[in-house]
C-alpha cells in the first residue's frame, strides 16, 4: 500500500468525518437533496392530506422513499469528491447519478420490497436487510453494478462487519434525532403560538418534516458513504488511485497528505 493511502476508520472517526464535510459542503448538499425532496413531499402531504385511500398512501409512501435513494445518491459525488479534496459541483454531481437514476430508482425499490418484507417476517429479518443492504446505492454508482448486484455486493461487503456497521448507522441516527428536533420544535412552537387549538396544526407538521428530511438525508448519505469506504479499506485495501478512478477524477490531482496519519510520519 502506497504512502499516505487510505486507513481504515473508527466508528468516531466516520461521524467526525462526515459532520466535517457535511459543514462544509452544506449549501451544495443541500441543493442536491432539495430538486428531489421538495417537489414530492409537497405533492406528498397534498395528496395524503385529501386521500384516505390506502392504495394512494402506498404509492405516496414508495415515491417519497424512491426520490430519497435519488437524493441520497446525487450526495454521494459532492461527498466522495470532498473526501478526496477535490471541489465538487452542483452539475458535475447530478450527471453523476442522473445517468443511472432508472437504476438507483429500481434499487430503491426492490430495497423497499425486501426489508419490508423482512419486517412482516418476525421484524428480525428487516433489521439484518435494513443494515445488510444499507450500502448498496454506493456499490450502485462507484462499481457500475447492476442493482440486484449492488445487494449483493452490499451484504457481501457488511458480511463479518454487520454489527459495527449497525452501531455506526445508529450513532449517526441519534446526532440526527437531535438535530431534528430542532426544526420539529420551532414549527410546533410557531403554529402552537397562533392558535388556540390543543391539536397540533397539520401545516407546521408537513413543513417541519420537510426541513427535517433537507437538514437529515445529506448527513446520513454521508455516512453511509464513509461506511461504504471504510469496508472496503478494510476487506480490500481500496486505494486512493482507485476511489479516484470511480469518481471520474485524474488520481493525480488528489493532495494524498491529507490522509497522512501521526504514525506515517518519519
Amino acid at each position: 500500500m502506497e504512502q499516505f493511502d487510505l486507513q481504515p476508520m473508527t466508528v468516531g472517526e466516520i461521524v467526525s468525518t462526515a459532520v466535517r464535510i457535511y459543514w462544509t459542503r452544506f449549501s451544495l448538499l443541500l441543493r442536491l437533496v432539495a430538486i428531489f425532496i421538495l417537489p414530492v413531499e409537497v405533492v406528498y402531504a397534498i395528496v395524503v392530506s385529501e386521500s384516505s385511500s390506502s392504495r394512494t398512501n402506498v404509492l405516496s409512501e414508495l415515491l417519497v422513499v424512491a426520490t430519497g435513494q435519488l437524493a441520497t445518491a446525487a450526495c454521494l459525488k459532492a461527498v466522495s469528491d470532498e473526501f478526496l479534496g477535490h471541489r465538487s459541483s452542483w452539475s458535475s454531481a447530478m450527471d453523476f447519478v442522473w445517468r443511472r437514476s432508472g437504476q438507483v430508482l429500481t434499487l430503491a425499490v426492490v430495497e423497499v420490497v425486501l426489508v419490508g418484507a423482512g419486517f412482516l417476517l418476525f421484524i428480525v429479518p428487516g433489521i439484518y436487510l435494513l443494515v445488510a443492504l444499507l450500502l448498496a446505492t454506493p456499490a450502485l454508482l462507484l462499481e457500475n453494478l447492476q442493482p440486484i448486484n449492488a445487494l449483493q455486493r452490499s451484504r457481501a461487503l457488511t458480511q463479518g462487519m454487520w454489527f459495527r456497521t449497525a452501531g455506526c448507522y445508529v450513532l449517526a441516527s441519534l446526532f440526527v434525532f437531535f438535530v431534528a428536533l430542532i426544526p420539529t420544535l420551532l414549527f410546533i412552537h410557531v403554529a402552537g403560538s397562533g392558535t388556540t387549538s390543543s391539536g397540533s396544526d397539520p401545516v407546521a407538521a408537513d413543513i417541519a418534516s420537510v426541513v427535517t428530511s433537507l437538514l437529515t438525508t445529506p448527513f446520513m448519505a454521508t455516512v453511509v458513504v464513509l461506511i461504504y469506504y471504510d469496508l472496503r479499506v478494510r476487506k480490500e485495501g481500496l486505494s486512493i488511485d482507485e476511489l479516484a478512478r470511480s469518481l471520474r477524477l485524474d488520481p493525480s490531482t488528489i493532495d494524498r497528505t491529507r490522509f497522512e496519519r501521526p504514525d506515517d510520519l518519519a
